[in-house]
């Protein structure tokens, strides 16, 4: 139960920190689908998948995406019960949000470094920890994650049995939960302060809240959140209510709500089938029913545990049955029952199972009561004495993490007056070096800029004319088909038409005649076609475009790749939209060339609806959009774009490549 829980915070922790990631390559998001799937393979075969991108992900650029591969590698190491690994990732995320200063990223390390140190059973390392955590939540105003913080530690302390601390830190989560309306961690909260209470011996106030809880399970259908949670939620309540009602003897209650708990189970958890079993037997024993109607209920609970090798829950069971041997005068057989749970309790150290079934064996085991009396009283000691120093341990604790973020907050203060201080002197003695190199340098950078716009405006003529050129060529293609078409075309079809009218005996000459007209009719007329579509068709022109990639190819400059979507519908784009394509296309392979400094340039023009979208990028060093002037290319893409009235996007950053985006 309590895995079960921590892997639920560790989900939602991971889910918070993806709201802030930004967009990256395929690849990596690829990646995290993968990971997904790596729950239905085999322990090995995960494990090995798992090991291998761990491995990859280290040597990557530590951005936000890379940070959440790692961090559901982790989960499933922790799911796998892969300590070590899972503590290593965080170690590692860690130290790496440490030098950047990453807050988020570190209260998060901190936090799956508690819940590891937690499952290790070292307590006061997790409470450390985990309150570490929690101080950075509560700067950053995340009211989730400092809520499930306050939870964890909540439980730590009732773990130590510290449960009027730990009551105390409840509230304060539930406090916070609410705030950030996360049902399912605010149904567990209040589970856990009802268990709080339930130790303090308040059984009413505890039910109180276990309704709060079982109402919220409602809300919960509200948050989307799946039926099998909230089926489990439920009977995780109905079973602590049963636990309530049969400490406080109406048995009858309790088997209710122990019933009602199996019933939501339907045996699909196997352990759980089983403790609910065992439940139901006690408290029909203790309720009064006859051997033969609760003790099979016993037998069948321990038998299920025993073959799923599940030692800690069967210390209930094994309780149970001894009680149940007691009730029906089997001294011998509730004895040896008893030592060998005692056996088992020490084993797990279970100190509560241990305190019940010595209690139990001082006033059963006739030989022995005496020494088990004694062992009773020195364990009862030794715990009492172990919760006084852990309370005072988790007290100094807080104190101590609380005094030494004091004392950073000091030194931190201290470095950066110095810091500025000096950094104030190494400006003023930079700054005379500076005005006097300005003075020098603001000279020739005016001569730059006069040829740097001499060379821009000597560009874009040399684009003018070449587009002038190939405007001028287009149309006198056109004309020519035109000419073909109405023309030649029209005097071949009259005199075919003639001849066809003309009697003659020598029929097979005419015929021969009118079908040798017919076909170069057709010959002129494709000719006339294929000169008009030689630009605007479909095949033709993506073979044109690919040319036109083809011959921007240089042995030093980028690598060029172009795709033309066979799915584009041709007949809905005009041919003033193809030529603009076109030109697009070409000013930006030019650019890619001149500016970018890229290794590869793709070009891909794609259907989307009834438009046409053309998307260019590279990965070259970028610019930055909102400093940089846009240059007489961008320009003319723009313009182009205007005129067809479509849309253009350009997205780009230092050192983060360029994509240009054209819808029309």
């Amino acid at each position: 139960m309590k895995k079960t829980f921590t892997l639920f915070i560790l989900i939602l922790l991971v889910l918070a920190a993806a709201c802030s990631r930004r967009k990256n390559s395929k690849d990596e998001l690829g990646e995290l689908a993968y990971l997904e799937r790596t729950d239905n393979m085999s322990l090995t075969e995960r494990t090995r998948i798992l090991d291998s991108m761990y491995t990859e992900t280290k040597t990557r650029p530590e951005d936000s995406l890379n940070q959440e591969i790692m961090k559901v590698i982790a989960y499933r190491y922790y799911y796998d019960d892969e300590m070590d690994k899972h503590m290593s990732i965080m170690r590692f995320l860690y130290s790496s949000a440490e030098k950047r200063e990453d807050s988020a990223t570190l209260a998060f390390s901190l936090y799956n470094i508690a819940s590891n140190m937690e499952a290790r059973n070292v307590l006061d390392s997790a409470y450390y920890y985990r309150l570490r955590a929690q101080n950075i939540y509560e700067k950053l105003n995340d009211t989730l994650n400092f809520g499930l913080s306050l939870h964890g530690n909540a439980r730590v302390l009732f773990i130590h049995g510290n449960f009027s601390e730990a009551e105390a830190e409840e509230i304060k989560a539930i406090r916070l939960l609410q705030k950030a309306n996360d049902k399912e961690a605010l149904n567990d909260a209040y589970v856990s302060l009802s268990n709080d209470l339930s130790s303090m011996q308040n059984y009413d106030k505890a039910l109180s809240y276990l309704e709060i809880a079982l109402k919220g399970t409602h809300e919960m259908a509200k948050s989307k959140i799946p039926e099998e949670k909230i089926l489990w939620h439920r009977q995780n309540i109905y079973n602590n209510m049963g636990v309530l009602y049969d400490k406080k003897g109406d048995y009858a209650t309790a088997i209710k709500f122990y019933t009602m708990a199996m019933e939501l189970n339907t045996q699909s958890d196997k352990i759980s089938h089983a403790l609910f079993l065992g439940n139901i037997g006690y408290a029909k024993m203790m309720q009064g029913y006859k051997e033969k109607d609760y003790a099979p209920d016993l037998f069948e609970s321990l038998r299920i545990l025993d073959s799923m090798k599940e030692s800690y829950f069967k210390l209930e069971t094994e309780k149970s049955i001894a009680k149940h041997y007691l009730h029906k005068k089997d001294t011998l057989a509730a004895v040896a029952l008893l030592r060998k749970t005692y056996t088992e309790a020490v084993k797990e150290q279970s100190s509560n199972d241990e305190m019940e079934v010595l209690s139990l064996l001082a006033v059963n085991d006739h030989h022995k009561g005496a020494y088990y009396s004694k062992l009773y009283f020195e364990l009862n000691d030794s715990l009492q004495r172990a919760e006084r120093a852990m309370r005072n341990k988790f007290a100094r604790i807080a104190f101590e993490t609380e005094s030494v973020e004091n004392q950073n907050k000091s030194l931190h203060r201290r470095v950066n007056y110095t810091l500025w201080a000096a950094i104030v002197l190494g400006l003023f003695a930079i700054g005379t070096v500076v005005i006097i190199r300005l003075r020098a340098r603001n000279k020739e950078l005016l001569y730059i800029q006069e040829q740097q716009e001499a060379n821009e405006k000597i560009y874009s003529l040399l684009l003018q004319q070449e587009s002038s050129a190939e405007n001028a060529k287009m149309e006198e293609r056109n004309r020519i088909a035109m000419e073909l078409h109405d023309g030649v075309i029209n005097r071949i079809f009259t005199t075919r038409f003639n001849l066809m009218q003309l009697e003659t005996e020598e029929g097979q000459k005419k015929e021969l005649l009118v079908n040798e007209l017919q076909e170069t009719q057709d010959e002129i007329r494709k000719l006339s076609h294929d000169l008009k579509e030689s630009f605007t068709g479909d095949e033709s022109y993506a073979e044109a475009l690919k040319q036109l990639v083809s011959r921007q190819q240089e042995t030093k400059g980028p690598v060029f790749d172009v795709y033309v979507d066979k799915f584009i519908n041709w007949a809905n784009v005009s041919p003033e939209a193809r030529v603009a394509l076109f030109r697009i296309v070409q000013e930006a392979c030019t650019n890619a060339k001149k500016y970018s400094n890229a290794a590869n340039c793709n070009i891909a023009l794609m259907a989307q609806g009834t438009m046409v979208k053309l998307r260019i990028w590279d990965d070259g060093k970028g610019f930055d959009i909102k400093k940089t002037r846009m240059g007489i290319g961008l320009r003319n893409i723009d313009e182009r774009v205007k005129a067809l009235g479509g849309t253009l996007n350009i997205n780009s950053g230092e050192g983060k490549g360029t994509v240009i985006e054209v819808i029309v």
